[in-house]
């Protein structure tokens, strides 16, 4: 049989064993990870919302000005002679 360290031993099945203490910190680094990219995600939702809002005032500020907008250039002609 071949000589193997206890560290990089290869087990009948050809898996290599896990040292548990670096899987834990793994982990804890995967959860971290997790959670401050829920967060960002959470922001981003957020920011998207108002902008979804804010250019939905926007639209509709426009279409008032353009509605006022559809007036001839005789209509602009009375209002102006009658200021």
């Amino acid at each position: 049989m071949i000589k193997q360290r206890n560290y990089k031993k290869v087990t009948k099945f050809g898996k290599r064993r896990v040292n548990l203490f670096e899987l834990e910190q793994r982990v804890t680094a995967l959860e971290q990870s997790t959670r401050r990219q829920s967060r960002v995600n959470g922001h981003q939702i957020r920011v998207n919302n108002s902008t979804d809002l804010l250019l939905d005032m926007l639209e509709e500020k426009i279409d008032a000005l353009l509605q006022r907008q559809n007036r001839t250039f005789l209509q602009w002609l009375l209002w102006k002679l009658s200021k």
